[in-house]
């Protein structure tokens, strides 16, 4: 049975082996017939092929026999033109290597000539230039030792007007009182009834009213006569102590007034006539010479100080002034013929140095130095003779007129406004500190943060 078995499994192995053996030749066969037809229609692609490449062959060899002819023609009758071209050139060179070898010449000779007129004007320039200059060194100096002399004089006349008043006021105090305590009390009592504008004033008189309670005292001692008579030159020199420093605190003359605004009247022309790139160096010099000059002739300048409060009045002082140039900016780019191109000339002077220089220099020189000068010098100055609003008001056409030099009506205009908003504010009691913040604020907003014209198209740009 065994044997049985082995001989039905090795039978039902061979039956297996043909059949696998005859699937495998129909695949073979199926795959051989496959790559007949994949044969035969590749060859019959590559005779169509061949075929339409002898076709376009033969129509090419034509064309590209007729090319041929075409460039060999062509380089026929370019290569003449393009000789003629090369002569050209070098002939051109040739008649041109002379004219400028001779330009040359004449430009150096030219230069050789003229160098010693101009070395001699350059000379005489600067010497007329430094004889100009020696002119009006002496003339200041004539104009400053005139202004000294009628100072002294008027000192002079002050200092006996003030001895005289104080000791004719303390005898009629000794004559009237019994006791030292009233006249001290006395002349306490008239020197708080001075204004606030004249407090050195105020001063004197009660330097005076305490050296009359000194005479009275001393003439009610033992010995009256003789200490009554050192108590009168006590008074004497406290009272003339009080006119000298009346005189060193008061306020500026008319001569210094004129000359300050003779001064100023060169200096703006000479910062805005001279060299455009160095104009901010011309300004920083006219303010520190202007601001100086009103210091030295108004020692009670010296004393201008800035609180918070002046901070806070500045502050609020600037924004309602530029409130006002925008409004000014565009009525004068509308109805003014010139307005539009005479504000561009404006701010095209902030591309002569950095910002933060710029910046820098209208805050620490030009602002206060202006202040000082138009507010604390000639406005206190006109306002002394003409009165508080008529002074602020000649002040305000003083300030807009020196800006005449420039040519913009629209900057003399602008000055003329903003004159006229510092001017009102210092008449109306508004402290000096206030208007420098004032001053410096609206400097750097106006002219380097935000002007009004390019904060009208930043907000329409921001509409549209």
């Amino acid at each position: 049975m065994g044997r049985t078995m082995g001989r039905g499994t090795a039978i039902a192995r061979r039956m297996f082996e043909r059949r696998e053996s005859r699937r495998v030749a129909r695949e073979a066969s199926r795959t051989a017939r496959e790559a007949s037809r994949a044969a035969h229609s590749l060859a019959t692609d590559a005779e169509r092929l061949r075929r339409e490449a002898e076709a376009m062959r033969r129509r090419l060899t034509p064309l590209v026999a007729e090319a041929r002819g075409a460039l060999s023609e062509g380089e026929a009758h370019v290569a003449p033109l393009v000789e003629e071209a090369r002569q050209a050139v070098r002939e051109g060179a040739a008649r041109l290597t002379p004219l400028v070898d001779e330009a040359r010449h004449a430009a150096r000779g030219r230069g050789e000539r003229l160098a010693p007129r101009l070395e001699g004007a350059r000379l005489a320039a600067r010497e007329r230039a430094f004889r100009r200059a020696a002119e009006l060194s002496e003339q200041l100096r004539e104009a400053v030792v005139e202004a000294e002399a009628l100072a002294k004089r008027a000192a002079s006349v002050a200092d006996r007007a003030a001895i005289a008043a104080a000791a004719s006021d303390a005898e009629g105090r000794l004559r009237q009182s019994g006791s030292s305590w009233i006249a001290r009390a006395v002349g306490a009592r008239r020197g708080a009834r001075e204004p606030a504008s004249a407090r050195d004033e105020g001063d004197h008189r009660g330097d005076a009213g305490r050296a009359a309670g000194d005479q009275q005292a001393a003439a009610d001692s033992p010995k009256g006569g003789d200490v009554a008579s050192a108590g009168k030159a006590m008074t004497m020199a406290r009272a003339a102590k009080a006119a000298a420093a009346m005189r060193r605190a008061g306020r500026p003359g008319p001569l210094a007034v004129g000359f300050g605004l003779g001064a100023a009247q060169a200096a703006f022309a000479a910062a805005f006539r001279g060299p455009r790139d160095r104009f901010w160096q011309r300004m920083t010099i006219t303010g520190l010479a202007l601001g100086t000059y009103a210091v030295v002739a108004r020692p009670a300048l010296r004393h201008t100080r800035v609180g918070p409060l002046h901070a806070v009045l500045g502050a609020a002082s600037a924004a309602t002034l530029y409130e006002t140039f925008r409004v000014g900016d565009t009525f004068a780019r509308r109805y003014v013929p010139s307005g539009a191109s005479d504000i561009a000339e404006i701010y095209a002077l902030r591309g002569l140095r950095p910002r933060g220089e710029i910046a820098l220099r209208l805050v620490a020189v030009i602002g206060p130095a202006e202040e000082l000068f138009w507010r604390g010098f000639v406005q206190e100055g006109l306002a002394l003779r003409y009165g508080r609003w008529r002074g602020a008001a000649l002040a305000t056409a003083a300030y807009g007129g020196v800006h005449a030099i420039t040519g913009n009506f629209t900057l003399m205009g602008a000055a003329a406004v903003a004159g006229a908003h510092w001017s009102a504010l210092y008449a109306a009691g508004i402290p000096l500190g206030a208007l420098i913040v004032s001053h410096q604020i609206w400097d750097v907003w106006i002219f380097l943060v935000q002007p009004p014209g390019e904060a009208g198209a930043t907000a329409r740009a921001t509409v549209g």
